[in-house]
């Protein structure tokens, strides 16, 4: 039953994730452990009318090495054999799927400077997928494939030896997925009541949000005229493959105005960076910028990522996620931002998702904020309230006690 499984997951990634379209090319850049899952992906790509699939291996132990010996600079960038492989798929107009399996506490011995490095070298890559998939519009995916000693980390409370299927048996229903349904038509679904609730806070026409919560978190966050929550219906001779970019997902996300983020936000789940974990953290903004930040734990790594190039202390996104979500209700922190940002409100420091081709609205330059780097972090609490402002003076409430109150 447990293969049967990963056969329908990763079917799922296939045509649900990705929707892989017959003559397309597949990247698949995949963790080394989960090998085995990555050549059930590649076979049901395949069987979808794939023409060529490549995985990519990403060795974190090996890396780790290479960080404990290798110069911090030379650290940080990529071998340039990797760099062309990815190019050329991407160059075939690949959709991508990305498989993540942490190993929550690897890099925890390596100072913050090469912790910083792994990630710089680890995304430095990634932004090869991310330039073409901006270009050509093409579909992409990050989803994830437990291993052993990440299952032992997230479920310390499940014997050892039932860990790895417990984790697995949690990622299935998470992502909604069973021994029976149509998981094609069970997304369909999700996604079109996804489009109405975005479609209705678009309507709201916004100009602001302001986030409070009981830890500290008092922030109030600009929105612009291209910072939309719904996705748009395009006309049928314009449309492009559905995809989803994560799964599993719950969250309405936009990017905000560079210039427009003000307050204080406390963080409500640790952010493991280039293996290195940040945890109970707060960061203040004035003007859209992150001024000042405390971390009790990986402090250095949250100013080293603040400082990655000039506009990485932006926000590039705000993300409504309901607090009693099923995956906050699991009552699991993952470890991982594509499952943990699913569990609450976050927003990203770096990269927005507005091209940089919007290079002016109302007079203001630059707009919506470009970076190397996009780095998610969750701040949502059960006794988050948003109050939103619209364009024509009027306040709505958005979220109250950490749920949609719209």
């Amino acid at each position: 039953m447990a293969v049967d499984m990963k056969r329908r997951y990763a079917n799922m990634l296939v045509r649900v994730g990705m929707n892989v379209q017959k003559g397309q090319y597949v990247l698949i850049e995949s963790a080394q452990c989960a090998w085995e899952f990555a050549n059930l992906v590649a076979a049901e790509a395949y069987e979808a009318g794939a023409a060529r699939v490549l995985i990519r291996y990403l060795d974190l132990h090996a890396l780790k090495q290479d960080a404990l010996r290798l110069p911090a600079e030379e650290m940080a960038r990529y071998d340039p054999w990797d760099g062309e492989a990815y190019s050329y798929m991407m160059a075939h107009k690949a959709c991508t799927l990305r498989l993540e399996s942490e190993y929550p506490d690897l890099m925890r011995d390596l100072d913050d400077e090469r912790a910083h490095a792994v990630f710089a070298r680890i995304d430095g890559l990634r932004n090869i997928m991310r330039g073409e998939m901006r270009k050509n519009g093409t579909q992409w995916c990050i989803a994830v494939a437990p291993n052993q000693e990440w299952a032992e980390k997230v479920f310390p409370d499940v014997d050892k030896s039932e860990a790895l299927e417990t984790f697995w048996n949690t990622v299935y229903r998470l992502c909604y997925l069973d021994e029976e349904c149509d998981i094609v038509e069970v997304w369909r679904k999700r996604s079109e009541r996804h489009r109405e609730i975005g479609e209705k806070l678009d309507a709201l026409d916004l100009e602001s949000l302001h986030f409070t919560s009981s830890n500290g978190t008092d922030l109030t966050i600009g929105l612009g005229k291209r910072s939309r929550f719904g996705r748009p219906r395009r006309p049928e001779a314009e449309r492009r493959p559905s995809f989803q970019a994560n799964l599993p997902t719950e969250e309405h996300c936009t990017t905000p105005l560079r210039y427009k983020t003000s307050g204080v936000v406390h963080s409500s789940r640790p952010l493991l960076v280039g293996g290195k974990m940040v945890d109970r953290f707060w960061i203040r903004f004035e003007e859209g910028r992150a001024v000042d930040c405390h971390a009790e734990e990986g402090e250095e790594m949250l100013r080293s990522i603040i400082a990655t190039d000039e506009n990485s202390c932006y926000l590039g996104e705000v993300a409504l996620v309901e607090y009693h979500s099923p995956i906050s209700q699991s009552g699991r922190v993952f470890y991982t931002t594509l499952i943990d940002e699913n569990a609450s409100c976050h927003l990203a420091l770096g990269r927005g998702f507005v091209g940089p081709d919007v290079t002016e609205e109302d007079g203001v330059a630059m707009p919506y904020n470009q970076s190397q780097v996009h780095i998610d972090f969750m701040f949502g609490m059960p006794d988050t309230n948003v109050v939103g402002a619209t364009r024509d003076g009027k306040r709505v409430q958005i979220f109250k006690n950490g749920d949609y109150a719209i």
